[in-house]
């Protein structure tokens, strides 16, 4: 044996050897939580026998969890249910949430709200958020929008940060209760001061215009970048404008092209639209043809009509991608057959120029007829320029084709 493979077996020997001794080391460090957790639990079980509340609530909780004992939704409403007729707050709240919920047990939305209620009336800013959420949502009991306004109003000026996101909803959009935005704003500020961000995302929008407070850009830019930081796309794109325009913040193209990119990676065919055409029309961002395209397409692949039209374009008159009228063709007629008048006087020009295509005035002259029909200004002399130098035949041919293609909304043109 060589000393290179006698080195080479050591090596291999001795990670074998600390592969194995990782694992059993694991395996015993989960053992040891599992025992410690089996003992705690035999622990809690004791005591809970003997009448201690906390006990009871704690083996409540290992059943529902699952920790030290297999998870067991009925006995843990079991053990709740003890600590709970003792007047234990947060054994009320549980027994209430698992009963609302159903959870491993059948569904009692009335039982629920009488344990809410218990806890509620003890001053607990959680069960009256419970409470005012059934009353609200008529879950266990009538539907009542003014008894859910006050349980509301209790847990929210104690900082109960749902109550308070409830309210700002409510209040501004008229549910239940007049529509009133200063105490929108007032109960949206209060949770978004907490890091809610349904809150802060219609705070940002309320400050950019003006809806229950003095409209003031920079207090919106700063709220929608707290917004866009927890992915929400529609904020991330109104910070991209802000920073491209210097509204409110500073102008900084380079955290606008970020942000813009962040919402249209992660947003809807539209958004990617707009961007790529915020990148071609050079208004708020520095014109950048190849991003611009790769927006287009983008939105292009997901049926987007206008990024199709884009696209085509691009392709056409190489922008930021090589030239390909060929390819040109293909996305105005997708953009085409979903009614794109743009595309389809596009198309009637290549067909009559033999661009990408043979030359073919029938089909010119059915995509020509096709954005005439929609009202384009230009398609009505370009129909009678390619229709004089076509024959009666051709002329009746292209006008039947073109009736077919007009009843099957653009989708039989070729």
């Amino acid at each position: 044996m060589t000393i290179r493979n006698f080195n080479l077996r050591l090596t291999q020997q001795h990670f074998t050897n600390l592969l194995t001794a990782g694992v059993l080391y694991a395996l015993s460090v989960g053992c040891h939580v599992a025992n410690a957790d089996t003992d705690e639990f035999n622990k809690k079980m004791r005591l809970a026998r003997n009448g201690n509340e906390s006990a009871q609530f704690d083996v409540g909780m290992m059943y529902f969890n699952g920790v030290g004992v297999e998870r067991n939704y009925r006995e843990a409403l079991r053990w709740f249910r003890k600590p709970a007729e003792k007047g234990i707050i947060n054994a009320q709240i549980k027994l209430g949430m698992i009963l609302d919920k159903g959870e491993g047990v059948p569904e009692n939305n009335r039982e629920a709200l009488q344990w809410y209620l218990a806890a509620a009336r003890r001053g607990n800013a959680e069960a009256q958020y419970y409470v005012g959420n059934m009353y609200d949502h008529g879950e266990g009991v009538r539907e009542d929008n003014d008894l859910a306004i006050d349980m509301y109003l209790l847990a929210a000026e104690q900082g109960q940060v749902d109550a308070q996101t409830r309210l700002g909803f409510m209040f501004g959009y008229g549910e239940g209760v007049p529509e009133d935005d200063e105490r929108a704003f007032k109960w949206f500020y209060r949770a978004a001061q907490q890091g809610r961000t349904e809150a802060i995302i219609r705070l940002a929008f309320m400050y950019d215009y003006g809806e229950g407070v003095v409209e003031d850009k920079a207090a919106a830019a700063t709220w929608y970048e707290e917004s866009a930081k927890t992915g929400h796309i529609d904020s991330q794109y109104r910070l991209a404008f802000m920073l491209a325009t210097g509204l409110g913040t500073r102008e900084d193209d380079a955290e606008a092209l970020k942000w813009y990119e962040t919402a249209a990676a992660n947003g809807d065919a539209e958004t990617q639209y707009r961007l790529g055409t915020k990148l071609s029309d050079g208004i708020t961002l520095q014109i950048n043809n190849n991003r611009a395209t790769h927006w287009f397409k983008k939105a292009a692949e997901k049926g987007h009509e206008n990024a199709q039209h884009k696209l085509a374009d691009a392709y056409r008159y190489e922008l930021g991608i090589r030239q390909n009228n060929k390819m040109a063709i293909d996305w105005y007629t997708k953009a085409a057959s979903q009614g794109n008048v743009s595309s389809q006087q596009s198309l009637g020009e290549m067909y009559e120029q033999g661009t990408g295509a043979p030359q073919d005035t029938i089909n010119s002259y059915v995509w020509y007829s096709m954005a005439k029909t929609q009202g384009l200004g230009n398609a009505n002399e370009a129909l009678d320029r390619v229709k004089s130098t076509m024959s009666s035949d051709e002329i009746e041919l292209a006008q039947t084709k073109a009736l077919d293609c007009y009843e099957a909304n653009f989708k039989q043109c070729l």
